[in-house]
């Protein structure tokens, strides 16, 4: 049933929790099914970035090894990235606040 906003009630929002509550397993298992796709998509994606830099067969080198530190790599540029976004915006911030004073 769809509602909009001005006549959305209590038991509008109680049957949402009902309907939650009971499809919970389902949600629970797509998003895990979803959670192992995505993972083998960034492994194969991860795979194809270490054949293009490297070549495997002359070097005789572990494509898993390999695969697994590029994706620690990938994993430390996202955090320091993440970092530094949030640093911009602390300062960013702390200067506005400091206008405003």
């Amino acid at each position: 049933m769809t509602v909009l906003w001005p006549d959305f009630n209590r038991w509008h929002l109680y049957a949402g929790i009902l309907y939650y509550q009971r499809h919970y397993q389902v949600i629970q298992q797509v998003k895990n099914e979803k959670a192992v796709e995505n993972a083998q998509i960034q492994y194969v994606s991860d795979s194809r970035c270490v054949q293009t830099d490297f070549d495997c067969d002359s070097q005789k080198l572990n494509i898993h090894d390999l695969v697994q530190q590029y994706s620690t790599q990938r994993q430390d540029r996202i955090k320091q990235f993440l970092h530094f976004v949030h640093q911009k915006q602390a300062k960013t911030l702390e200067d506005v606040m400091k206008f405003i004073k």
